[in-house]
This record gives structure tokens, C-alpha cells and sequence, in this order.
């Protein structure tokens, strides 16, 4: 039970991240379809980037694949302790961003 509620903690702070990062691009562009395709362009390019850093690096692919030991009871919420502060830093960074661009978009004089 305790694998599984921390299984869901997990894959909820990346998609905490993904929805973040989504909204602060929707924020940014005009278009929908190219505000989805600027997300996952970016997201996919991150995440190529951080599969190729050394292993002391924390890296989405490698915390996902922790996931099924999780679940088995063999890990503890503390070999996620990265993944959850990265998620929340990037959380917190894109929302604040995406506040910032979207008030100065929204106010703009002449609109």
C-alpha cells in the first residue's frame, strides 16, 4: 500500500511539472496547437538531455524505471526526495514566469 501511494506521488509531481511548463506556454503563445507542439518539443528535449548526464544527475527516465521497485516495496519515498524537490522547483519557476508574461500580455495598453 505504501509502494503504490508513493508510485502515485511520483508520477503526480511529473505531471505537476508537464502542467505547469503547459500552461506557462499556453500563456505564451497565441495558438493552441502550437503552444502543445512548443511543450512537448521542449519536454522531449529535456528529457534527452538529462538521460545523457552522468549518474549523479537526477534524471526522469532513471526515477521512472525506480518505479515497479517502488511498487514492490523495495525503495523507499526517499530515492524520490529529488524528483519531488525538481518538480516542485520547476513548478514554482514556470508558474511564476507564466504569471509574469500572461499580466504584461494581458495588460498591454492599446488592446
Amino acid at each position: 500500500m505504501t509502494g503504490g501511494l508513493t508510485a502515485i506521488l511520483a508520477v503526480g509531481a511529473i505531471m505537476m511539472a508537464i502542467r505547469s511548463c503547459g500552461v506557462t506556454i499556453g500563456a505564451l503563445t497565441s495558438s493552441t496547437v502550437l503552444g502543445i507542439t512548443v511543450l512537448w518539443i521542449g519536454l522531449y528535449g529535456v528529457g534527452f538531455l538529462l538521460t545523457v548526464l552522468p549518474e549523479g544527475y537526477p534524471s526522469p527516465v532513471r526515477s521512472v524505471a525506480l518505479i515497479p521497485k517502488l511498487l514492490k516495496g523495495d525503495s523507499s519515498i526517499y530515492a524520490f526526495q529529488d524528483l519531488f524537490l525538481a518538480s516542485g522547483i520547476i513548478s514554482l519557476t514556470a508558474a511564476a514566469f507564466g504569471m509574469i508574461v500572461f499580466s504584461r500580455k494581458t495588460f498591454e495598453p492599446g488592446m
